[in-house]
């Protein structure tokens, strides 16, 4: 029998997927090896038998487990990397698929306001984005300035026609000042500064300049 000190067996195992990452619709996984199991041996005269395994490894056909190369995401989830987290607080929606962090998204609802509604302009928003909106006032009410709905005057009157053409909506309550209050039978206010020029008041036959 000739001792040997240097044998090695090439590996001869086989080749298993891993688990599907959580929060993964699929996995495509790397190829897996093991080293080759070098270990102390004696032979036959002839060189040609191992005999047996004395030292320096146990086998080399153990099964390796493969890791992830690439995923897609599951829906409400999108890719990292070889993980699929769940999408941010606040944006918990996502389609799923190869998608990064920016396709998660948010629906946009409709608010209410005094007066009116809030609409969203489109009815998702996309990491990190807001919801926009734009606002609808309800009948007798008027879009101010100030991007609120304000009730229009319900004394009959509703607006009036300065000298230059300009039309000033005339309101239950003042808004700002300086403000024109016309009473009929009551008090409709107008925000002066919308007036933008003179305005021409005719009371009593007599005809009143009033300068924005």
């Amino acid at each position: 029998m000739c001792y040997s000190n240097t044998k090695s067996r090439a590996w001869t195992g086989s080749q298993v997927n891993g688990s599907t990452p959580s929060g993964c619709a699929s996995v495509t996984c790397k190829t897996c090896s093991g080293s080759a199991c070098n270990y102390v041996a004696y032979s036959n005269s002839a060189g040609t038998g191992d005999g047996t395994i004395k030292g320096g490894c146990s086998s080399n056909s153990a099964s390796c487990t493969k890791t992830p190369k690439t995923v897609t995401a599951s829906t409400d989830h999108y890719v990292s990397g070889t993980s699929c987290p769940t999408c941010p607080t606040g944006y918990p929606n996502s389609d799923g698929g190869n998608i990064g962090q920016s396709m998660c998204y948010k629906t946009c609802e409709d608010i209410d306001i005094t007066g009116g509604t809030n609409v969203p302009t489109s009815g998702t928003a996309y990491y990190p984005a807001s919801c926009t909106y734009t606002t609808v006032c309800d009948d007798g009410y008027n879009l101010t300035g100030t991007n609120t709905c304000s009730q229009l005057c319900t004394l009959g009157v509703t607006s009036l026609r300065t000298g230059n053409g300009v039309t000033i909506p005339l309101y239950s309550s003042a808004l700002s000042t300086p403000s024109l209050n016309i009473g009929t039978g009551g008090v409709c206010y107008g925000i002066l500064e919308s007036g933008a020029g003179t305005l021409n008041i005719q009371y009593d036959g007599k005809t009143y300049h009033v300068i924005d």
